[in-house]
């Protein structure tokens, strides 16, 4: 595996950290807003956020053991 610095994995661990709180974010201002999205489309929306968290989290994950 290719080394990395110090700084530029903390750089990266944060830069995945703020977007899974981004992501988390998005996730709990669109069930606020639940009832203006149609019944068809939150099951996609729902998963596509998830698909982004879970890919977000394996990132930092692998920075982290970096």
């Amino acid at each position: 595996m290719k080394h990395i610095s110090d700084h530029t994995k903390d750089s990266l661990t944060q830069q995945a950290s703020t977007s899974i709180d981004l992501v988390d974010e998005i996730r709990r201002i669109i069930e606020d807003d639940r009832e203006s999205i149609s019944d068809e489309k939150w099951p996609e929306y729902d998963e596509l956020l998830e698909k982004i968290l879970v890919r977000l989290e394996q990132l930092k994950s692998e920075l982290e053991d970096v």
